[in-house]
């Protein structure tokens, strides 16, 4: 999978974030690839401008459409994915991610297309300031997501994260396919993952879950799908989907939690 970063701030792409771990070894690997583009190479002028007053006043400047179109056209020229990270995008998720991995095109509307994109890649650009001029985003076909209901300074902290999401999903990025399918979000009905533990099977007065340690199956199974359930309906109760959950092998845990009335008193339990 091959990345083009359309930024201000390319050595941001540089350093130690996609040098180590499991993005480093993807690199390394040439699973991934990611190539950022400096926005300001393409702007005129002695000074190398890339922003201006917003129209119609407020605070704030506003990256410019001409650069960011230059940059495009020269460096990512058709590429079928392009991607604004802005905090005014819809939200970035697990789903997306998995799309994404699968280069699956997809849509300004954020419809999936069928296919695979033939461009094999996928271009980010990164906001800053009070925003991007809306007419680049037009004219270079991007879809807007954000990765959170928060504001960071720039697009690109958002961007090395979707690159993360997106890049564990490739086949071979990680070291062991099985250990993503019980991550949070990737676990059966979409749930968060259960509690971890590992040794000393003592700590600082406190223990471990004793099923943990009963070498019973059956039973571990039984204990993390309760706790995946119980954690998800206590932080997350918006992913706890009855009819999910129930088509997911930790069905018949949910029902008999749910006759427990472990769901008694929350704003938003399943139906």
């Amino acid at each position: 999978m091959d990345w083009i970063v359309l930024t201000l701030f390319p050595d941001m792409f540089r350093g130690a974030v996609l040098a180590q771990s499991v993005l480093g070894n993807a690199v390394a690997d040439g699973r991934i690839s990611v190539t950022p583009v400096n926005i300001r190479d393409y702007a005129e002028g002695p000074h190398r401008v890339c922003d201006d007053t917003p129209y119609g006043g407020g605070p704030g400047m506003v990256m410019k459409p001409e650069p960011i179109v230059r940059a495009f056209r020269d460096c990512a020229a058709g590429t079928e994915v392009v991607l604004a990270l802005s905090a005014s995008g819809e939200l970035f998720d697990d789903r997306m991610a998995q799309e994404l991995s699968a280069r699956r095109r997809i849509s300004a509307s954020g419809a999936p297309s069928a296919g695979v994109s033939d461009a094999g890649r996928i271009c980010l650009l990164c906001g800053r300031y009070e925003g991007i001029d809306q007419r680049a985003l037009e004219v270079i076909g991007a879809r807007e997501i954000s990765v959170g209901s928060f504001v960071l300074s720039g697009g690109e902290i958002a961007a090395l994260a979707v690159i993360d999401a997106v890049s564990r999903y490739v086949p071979g990025v990680l070291g062991k396919e099985a250990s993503r399918a019980e991550e949070s979000f990737a676990m059966p009905g979409g749930l968060l993952e259960y509690p971890q533990y590992t040794r000393p099977a003592a700590f600082e007065t406190r223990g471990i879950p004793e099923t943990l340690r009963s070498g019973d199956h059956a039973a571990i199974f039984k204990w993390r799908a309760r706790e995946a359930i119980l954690r998800t309906a206590r932080r997350r109760p918006d992913l706890l989907e009855e009819k999910k959950i129930l088509a997911s092998p930790y069905g018949s845990i949910y029902l008999e939690l749910k006759k427990e009335g472990a769901f008694n008193g929350q704003s938003n339990r399943p139906a």
